[in-house]
């Protein structure tokens, strides 16, 4: 229902007219193909589901137009549970000032956090936002958002794996981003029972402390010399080299070491790729060909990083040879460990898809 068509362009919209006449539809072969409905400044309730007996209908603009869409009652079917999550949505706010191709992209602005905490004030704690291609539910509510992570987690729980983490295969084999399955449950089981097991966290305490400590020590000599402390180079050389300590047992931010300084350069080029807006992400059929080139970049970044921890690994292997070695509690020796408690070999893709998942949930 329109409430308000401050232009009357709909006023020829009826039922005893051809459709191929109204005001914004195109037409080919008596079929209606378009919807254009640009500046109109409509005001009204519509429902998209008679749209889907238009199945030539190929463009549908509706900018600078202000819709209340009714949505049909949805029952979603939770998997493993004895019943059934009912959701009864009456009306959801719809959007798309920008135009079809873009959508609500341009809405977001250079501040999205702030541009979507104005649009929730405006459409409520749900919202639908069309990305581009891609359609994204907005819960802006900490009520709502309880409901969504913690009271039907299981239906909510798989991540949306961006374009660019698919490099390397790693959105096939990194733990964030795999869906609940065999073998996700088998990563989940070797973190929480090995690697961040409550014993093997407090093993390195003394390790973290030293870490603090050498940047307070730092900051301190910085003062004493009068020179400008850059909070955010020695919080990066700090997490780095807790990360370092934690799955190697060495520092990776010593500038004396080769071997640090290209750790540290393939970090800072990861974090920097990852973070760039990707434009596959929001028009999948770009992803064949890569526009923005972050995948390619990210693909040479990670084989460089599993390269590195190829070295490392069999550096700790010719170590642990030695009569005289010393057992440590870093991540390294602990899945060591355990192959050889198995009596298995290292699964050795799993396994540097685990440390770069370490490596960046560490410094993010």
């Amino acid at each position: 229902m329109i409430q308000k068509d401050p232009n009357g362009v709909l006023r020829d919209w009826q039922l005893g007219r051809n459709p191929c006449t109204w005001y914004g539809v195109t037409c080919s072969m008596g079929r209606a193909t378009q919807l254009d409905l640009t500046g109109c400044y409509l005001v009204g309730t519509i429902s998209f589901d008679p749209l889907a007996s238009l199945d030539m209908l190929s463009v549908l603009k509706l900018p600078t137009n202000s819709f209340s869409v009714v949505v049909m009652r949805v029952s979603i079917h939770c998997q493993g549970c004895a019943g059934k999550v009912k959701k009864h949505l009456s009306k959801m706010e719809f959007f798309c000032p920008t135009g079809f191709l873009l959508a609500n992209l341009l809405e977001l602005g250079n501040r999205p956090h702030i541009s979507l905490t104005k649009l929730s004030q405006r459409y409520g704690p749900i919202m639908t936002l069309h990305l581009g291609q891609i359609t994204t539910v907005v819960v802006s509510s900490s009520a709502i958002a309880k409901q969504v992570l913690q009271t039907h987690d299981q239906l909510f729980c798989n991540r949306t794996v961006s374009d660019s983490v698919q490099a390397c295969k790693h959105g096939e084999n990194g733990m964030p981003w795999i869906p609940v399955s065999a073998k996700w449950r088998n990563l989940r089981k070797i973190c929480n029972s090995q690697l961040f097991a409550t014993n093997v966290l407090d093993a390195s305490q003394a390790n973290h402390h030293l870490k603090v400590q050498e940047l307070i020590a730092d900051v301190h000599e910085s003062v004493v010399k009068g020179d400008a402390v850059e909070i955010g180079r020695a919080a990066f050389k700090t997490k780095l080299n807790l990360m370092s300590r934690t799955v190697f047992f060495v520092d990776l931010a010593d500038q004396n070491s080769e071997r640090a300084r290209e750790f540290k350069e393939l970090v800072r080029s990861i974090m920097e790729e990852i973070s760039k807006p990707n434009l596959a992400d929001y028009f999948p059929v770009l992803k064949k060909i890569d526009p923005v080139g972050i995948r390619r970049r990210l693909t040479r970044h990670f084989l460089k990083m599993f390269d590195l921890f190829d070295r490392l690994i069999i550096q700790r292997m010719e170590s642990r040879k030695a009569p005289d070695y010393i057992m440590t509690s870093d991540m390294l020796d602990t899945l060591i460990n355990s192959s050889e408690e198995k009596n298995e070999d290292m699964d050795m893709v799993e396994t540097q898809h685990l440390f770069l998942v370490s490596g960046y949930l560490y410094i993010f």
